[in-house]
């Protein structure tokens, strides 16, 4: 069974089959559960609630909980002050006076921490308190009978009670955080000082206190912190933390888990050898904590310190220190293990075969000439790979997971982002746009660039070919950012130049094209955007410059104008320029996010994949967002492959 509560406080009880989870029953209830509030022994459900100032308990049995109403209460009593039947026991103050003892309700507990031991309940309060009662809870039933509603204190003489049965402990300082050890039958107790210790709950007993004052004495270690970012539930003050438990146990691997408050932080501790295994900081902030059953999945709830909605993460138990420093020599392991392994390899192919064995020998022999030159290299390669390789590989692995910042814990949904993007109409008319962008931008970057290089090797004046060539290189200087605010202020704008030499040829004066914020002109104005397209011109200038003036010189005897010698000697001469410049512009289109989210922000029907790709991440929907980077960067090297193919097929 799982107990989830709302944000109202109601109680849902679901069962999982194995095969989908089955809602049981709601508890219509305004009870407010505290930290672990839900203990279970293998008859009864414990649930420890409160309302108002008063801490309440309540038993179910187990197989009450069936499909329908919200069981009722086992430990049913009659309220001595009112006769009115109640549903649960209250928690009450036990103050020892010689044989005596002064009871009184207790009021405001912060309870931090609970278990359950040999038919005893425990209770670890933020102020230190401990608060044993039998699961029967036969001394509760008595001191109800007594105390009643009256919350003035009460004697109780020892042959009225039995502090076997229940009985509060004080310590010397405050709890921030229990959890309980079944295998080894221990409780460890975090102190708000940052101090770990371990204790047998069975010690926990009038006889082993001196007037209900219990000392801890098995020290396991202390933790370190800050002022401000001490253990969760250190802080009165600190609403947000009042129901966060600071500590967790995997039993599997013996582990400990400490979170801090107003902060990342997460300390892991071995309980077998009581040493520190990590110190390190998540990716967000912790605000509950709980293993599966079977240890292979961490839950967590996530989120600001202030923020009311939290979503439920899930990890691989041993994800949480996988962070920081275990990251880095995860990484160092593989590349290591890659190179060990390449290695390994060079190796059984020399002892295997002498000619391998002769050229792995000149191969190294080579790099020993020139070990300086290898390892500019081998440097130059780290580097690639960590900045480049590496966070490229990451965003791929990230597209299959529903990372985001409300839930960073990255759960692997497999092709889910892919689904949602090729599902999406809106996404795949952005592709469409792409497209034309794509076709556009690569006629525009080769064919104007291309006349004008042809024109301009031809003309005999070179000087006025000088002044042309500045006069058209003089744009690309501008900054491209520059450049795009021309057009869309100077150029598209109500008061610009278009709209300008419009209201002159009309003569009228209130005319004003939206040419960049209209359905029917917004595309085509941005792909009209850098007319007239010189762009690439000195790369195809450079190379009919360098053709053989001999192969001109024949054509002109033969009798060839100009437009024959174009497409017959200039273009098939310089084809490599132009597969060079073909992929530059194929890529560039692609990767334009500048030109469209500086005009129209991919309104109007000019929204591409990689403008959508930024909102998502603005939105912290990082996963749909590398989902997106991948498509683009796939679909960016199966062209970048077929064209480099080409080349090699036309080479041959």
């Amino acid at each position: 069974m799982l107990f989830c509560r709302d944000t109202k406080n109601y109680l849902y009880v679901v069962r999982d089959s194995g095969e989908g989870f089955e809602l049981l029953s709601v508890s219509p209830s305004i009870k407010m559960l505290v930290t672990d509030g839900i203990l279970a022994d293998d008859e009864y459900i414990y649930i420890i609630s409160s309302a108002g100032k008063d801490c309440m308990i309540e038993k179910y049995r187990k197989d009450d909980f069936v499909k329908g109403d919200f069981p009722t209460p086992v430990s049913l009593h009659e309220n001595a002050g009112t006769g009115e039947t109640e549903s649960w026991y209250c928690v009450y103050e036990v103050l020892t006076r010689a044989k005596d003892y002064k009871v009184s309700l207790a009021s405001t507990l912060r309870v931090v921490g609970a278990m359950i031991q040999d038919g005893f309940l425990y209770l670890y309060t933020a102020v230190g308190r401990i608060y044993k009662t039998d699961t029967e809870f036969s001394q509760l039933a008595a001191l109800e009978a007594i105390v009643g509603d009256g919350r003035e204190s009460v004697t109780v003489s020892s042959d009225a009670f039995d502090a076997d049965k229940y009985y509060v402990m004080e310590a010397g300082e405050g709890f921030s955080g229990v959890t309980y050890y079944g295998s080894e039958r221990k409780a460890y107790v975090y102190t708000v000082g940052g101090t770990l210790y371990k204790a047998d709950p069975g010690d926990l007993t009038a006889a082993n206190t001196e007037r209900g004052k219990y000392t801890f004495s098995d020290k396991v270690l202390r933790v370190s912190y800050k002022a401000g970012y001490g253990p969760i539930n250190q802080n009165d003050g600190n609403s947000a933390s009042l129901e966060v438990p600071s500590m967790v146990m995997h039993e599997f691997s013996h582990t400990l888990l400490l979170f801090f408050t107003s902060s990342s932080r997460v300390y892991g501790v071995n309980l077998q050898t009581g040493k520190k295994l990590f110190d390190t900081e998540l990716m967000y902030g912790v605000k509950s904590a709980a293993y599966s059953e079977d240890g292979e999945e961490l839950y967590l709830l996530s989120g600001a310190v202030n923020d009311k909605t939290v979503n439920t993460l899930s990890v691989g138990y041993k994800t949480v220190y996988k962070r920081s420093t275990y990251t880095a020599l995860m990484i160092a392991f593989f590349v290591l293990a890659g190179a060990a392994l390449v290695a390994a390899i060079i190796l059984l192919a020399s002892i295997n075969s002498k000619k391998a064995a002769r050229k792995v020998k000149a191969v190294f022999k080579d790099i020993g000439r020139q070990k300086f030159v290898y390892l500019i290299v081998l440097l130059s390669m780290a580097a690639l790979i960590l900045f480049c390789y590496y966070p490229a590989v990451a965003s791929i692995v990230l597209s299959f997971t529903n990372y985001t910042g409300a839930n960073p814990t990255k759960q692997w949904n497999h092709f889910a982002n892919y689904i949602q993007i090729f599902t999406d109409a809106a996404t795949l008319a952005s592709f469409k746009v792409m497209l034309i962008f794509l076709v556009a931008d690569i006629i525009l970057a080769i064919v104007p660039p291309l006349i004008f290089a042809f024109f301009l090797s031809i003309m005999r004046q070179k000087k006025v070919s000088m002044a042309a060539r500045i006069l058209l290189f003089l744009p690309s200087v501008l900054p491209s950012l520059s450049t795009i605010f021309i057009w869309k202020m100077g150029i598209f704008g109500s008061g610009g130049m278009l709209n300008t030499i419009l209201r002159f040829i009309t003569r009228d004066k209130t005319l004003s094209v939206s040419f960049l914020y209209s359905k029917k002109w917004s595309l085509p104005s941005l792909i009209f955007m850098g007319f007239p397209w010189v762009g690439s011109y000195l790369i195809f200038y450079g190379a009919m410059m360098n053709v053989p003036a001999s192969y001109f010189e024949a054509a002109e005897i033969e009798g060839c104008n100009i437009f024959k010698r174009f497409f017959r000697i200039d273009i098939p001469l310089i084809t490599a320029q132009i597969k060079y410049v073909f992929v530059l512009s194929f890529i560039a289109s692609v990767q334009n996010f500048t030109r469209v989210y500086v005009t129209t922000g991919g309104a109007y029907g000019t929204d591409i994949p990689i403008n959508r790709m930024y909102y998502q991440l603005l939105g912290q929907n990082y996963g749909l967002a590398s989902a997106y980077a991948t498509i683009l960067f796939v679909f960016l090297l199966i062209a970048t492959i077929f064209n480099m193919k080409m080349q090699t097929v036309e080479r041959d």
